[in-house]
């Protein structure tokens, strides 16, 4: 391409002088301008000042949800009903003027408070938890392992409030801007170490057919917002590898002559590589340059990739949802992720195949009016799967008839927080797997119980405010025949059980004066605010208002969880998740250093239940800091955790605190302990502790790198006296123990020789003694 520009230019001089030349010159300039703002998408009517786009349900679900485009969404109210909403809108145009035009993501809002606008479908597709919210929403779909059709974009969140405090967190521009950066992709820039930067035939190593290669040297620890928003702009035009070095002295590109240029492009045919004449690296020239040398253009779908896995795969074409609501679970994590959760659950077993397709996507729809108010699960029975078909088994799923496709089974909130007292309950229509949302809904709430109460004008001192005192109280100023605000109090009083709920039916003019009630149904919170001294009797008392015109029981759930926020704290049992087990680069890059703050890896060997238990306390100790967790089988990473200075059996459990940013980290010498861990944890945020630089992370191995524990066999060993006395030791004492009772066997038996031999000798050389001669006695003789 480049030769045939030379040699055109070449004829046009000869033919057309210099004037020629410069208009040319020129319209080719504007014309590569051109076409690299169509290709980038940048020609959409964005000017200076960047757009943002107004969004309604269907663009959102359209543009945001399932495109291949970053979006950042706002999720605002009127300022009537949102007294913070006005400035965080201010502030999320001025981030949207920078983002759009030096990242490519896009900036959209949506007015949920608006006239006629359904609560109900935006709570099925978003499950937001407050209002107003921000949410990020990436380029890529997550694959759902269980049903490849329900694979969707997963939002990250903005933290407008704090989440312990309940407090305005920092709703700036330029922080709004820097988490928008989160929707870029991470997973088309490959990163190597630069001493693996050989040759141009090694970079373009790994190339897809027919693609060139963009190398790009770099200093920073980890990859910029900026490469993330280029790679996604040439995706399947271009392959990006960034070349990462240390210090100020930057490696030369292979083929690179004279210069030391930071960029450089190269053919996929083997040609001499390209480098840019400028030495600018300002976004504008090198696009227009990258652009140039980029291969052409592609039609591309939005991309599913696997979480934990490093490879992704295209899924078929999107089916019109946006995602299930229903979270897969499987035999394994059942006990964990159902029975031993503090939810309500509700799981719907669904069997796989042709046959139950319909029956089963429609399930979802009839539970929308739950979402994020119980547990929806859903467990997807094989019939090859042994394990599958116990539970289902022991649960009683299928039992009536075993030919249905669907069976929804509850779990209610177990009193005395037994998993064993959960038992199942089975929703059991007359109409088989043809059950209406309202059957399915009236189920769930006859296993709820109301702990609502019935109050008047006159009771309501002692009924409502008479009983715990410092519990908030919900009261619902309602119609009597008003059914559906009626269900909503019911279902939010068994699951919100640190407040009271009151319900108010009747007509006092002077009641609903004192609370401000103009029009019913109306929602209201009645709390007791924080005072620095508790031992006031004088309690002063505050009252919030449900900021929405309509009532629906997730938003009314989600209000309600902000309330307690505020006003009790946060509810970590149910937020705080336990920390996960990681065995891939990309599954530790989901659970610490893609959210930013400090990661806290825990080296835990084969999961074992206790310390996982005091990691889970530990992280919710530390809920609302800048900590995140994961889990590492330090027997199965090795090389890992060596990384890390934790080698052998006795230097684990424990945890290590790594900095991902500037690649440093510190590691725990005390005891697995919740009190030394938090104190651990808190002194390295503050500085307190030495932190040690790590040259790169190092890389998990997929299912462990199979290398058995070595388990070191306890024997008496020999003491060796020239080890101990450090001389050398001659004699009998330089002997082994062997030797000696060898010797000592050889001495006995040369001393039991050398006895018989002397006892031999004795008898020899004694005297014979003489035998005396008896003398007989003479007779006696007569004189």
């Amino acid at each position: 391409m480049t030769k045939t520009m030379e040699t055109s230019s070449s004829r046009r001089a000869a033919t057309g002088g210099a004037a020629t030349r410069r208009t040319r010159g020129t319209w080719d300039r504007l014309a590569r301008t051109l076409a690299l703002a169509l290709s980038l998408g940048l020609a959409r009517g964005v000017g200076a000042r960047a757009e943002v786009v107004r969004l309604d349900l269907e663009t959102y679900e359209r543009d945001a949800l399932r495109s291949r485009e970053p979006w950042v969404v706002y999720f605002t109210g009127s300022a009537e009903k949102c007294a913070i909403c006005e400035e965080v809108s201010r502030q999320f145009v001025k981030a949207s003027e920078s983002a759009v035009g030096t990242l490519g993501v896009r900036f959209g809002t949506m007015d949920v408070t608006a006239e006629g606008f359904d609560l109900e479908r935006l709570g099925r597709v978003a499950r937001l938890s407050t209002i107003p919210a921000i949410e990020a929403y990436p380029t890529t779909a997550t694959l759902n392992p269980y049903d490849a059709r329900r694979s969707a974009k997963m939002a990250m969140s903005f933290p407008i409030a704090d989440p312990t405090s309940g407090r305005v967190g920092d709703i700036s521009s330029r922080a709004i801007a820097t988490f928008a950066e989160r929707a870029l992709p991470t997973h088309l820039v490959e990163r190597v170490n630069a001493t693996s930067l050989r040759d141009a035939s090694s970079i373009r190593t790994g190339a897809a057919s027919g693609l060139p290669t963009a190398v790009i040297l770099t200093n920073k620890p980890t990859t910029s917002a900026l490469l993330k928003s280029m790679s996604h702009a040439f995706e399947g035009r271009m392959r990006f590898v960034e070349v990462a070095y240390e210090g100020s002295d930057a490696p030369a590109l292979p083929g690179a002559e004279g210069g030391a240029p930071r960029l450089g492009v190269y053919p996929a045919d083997g040609s001499a590589p390209i480098f840019p004449e400028s030495d600018s690296m300002k976004r504008e020239v090198v696009m227009e340059f990258l652009n140039t040398h980029a291969g052409p253009e592609v039609e591309l779908k939005m991309e599913t990739i696997a979480v934990g896995g490093s490879q992704s795969e295209k899924t078929p074409e999107d089916d019109g949802s946006s995602g299930s609501i229903l979270k897969p679970v499987t035999a394994t994590a059942f006990v964990d992720e159902v029975l031993s959760s503090k939810k309500i659950q509700i799981v719907a077993f669904t069997k796989a195949g042709e046959r139950c397709g319909k029956t089963v996507d429609a399930v979802p729809e009839k539970l929308s009016g739950f979402v994020a108010v119980v547990g929806l699960r859903e467990f997807i029975v094989h019939d090859d799967d042994d394990e599958a078909t116990a539970l289902v088994k022991k649960v009683g799923a299928f039992k009536d008839d075993s030919d249905r496709c669907v069976e929804i089974v509850m779990f209610p909130k177990a009193e005395d927080d037994d998993d064993d007292a959960r038992e199942p309950v089975i929703f059991k229509p007359s109409n088989g797997d043809s059950f209406t949302r309202m059957d399915l809904e009236e189920f769930i709430r006859e296993n709820l119980q109301d702990n609502s109460i019935f109050v008047t004008a006159k009771t309501m001192d002692k009924s409502l405010f008479g009983i715990a005192s410092t519990a908030p109280r919900v009261i619902m100023f309602m119609e009597e025949t008003d059914q559906q605000s009626r269900d909503i109090v019911h279902v939010a009083s068994a699951v919100h059980k640190d407040f009271i709920f009151g319900v108010i039916t009747e007509d006092d003019e002077a009641l609903m004066e004192q609370f401000q009630i103009t029009s019913k149904p109306s929602l209201l919170v009645v709390y007791r605010e924080t005072q620095e001294d508790e031992s006031n009797e004088n309690m002063r008392m505050s009252v919030q208002k449900y900021p929405l015109s309509e009532l629906s029981l997730p938003m009314v759930n989600a209000w309600l969880h902000e309330v307690r926020k505020r006003v009790i704290g946060v509810d970590k049992d149910a937020v705080v998740p336990m920390p996960k087990s990681v065995d891939t680069p990309s599954a530790l890059d989901e659970e610490c250093a893609a959210k930013g703050g400090l990661c806290v890896v825990a080296f835990i060997k084969n999961d074992d239940a206790s310390q996982l238990m005091i990691l889970h306390t530990l992280a919710k100790d530390l809920y609302g800091k800048p900590y995140h967790f994961a889990v590492v089988d330090p027997v199965k990473q090795r090389t890992f955790a060596s990384v890390f200075d934790v080698n052998n059996p006795v230097d684990y459990p424990t945890v290590a605190i790594l900095a991902t940013r500037t690649s440093r980290y510190a590691t725990h010498k005390g005891a697995f302990e919740r009190e030394p861990l938090r104190e651990f944890c808190a002194n390295v945020l503050s500085g307190k502790v030495k932190t040690w630089r790590f040259q790169e992370m190092p890389k998990l191995v997929e299912g462990g790198e199979k290398v058995e524990e070595v388990v070191e066999e306890i024997i008496e060993e020999e003491f060796d006296l020239s080890d101990i006395m450090g001389e050398e030791v001659e004699g009998e004492a330089a002997l082994s123990r062997e030797q000696l009772a060898a010797k000592a066997e050889e001495e006995a038996k040369a001393e039991a020789a050398r006895r018989a031999q002397e006892e031999a000798e004795r008898a020899a050389a004694a005297p014979k003694k003489k035998k005396k001669k008896r003398k007989g006695k003479k007779k006696k003789t007569e004189l």
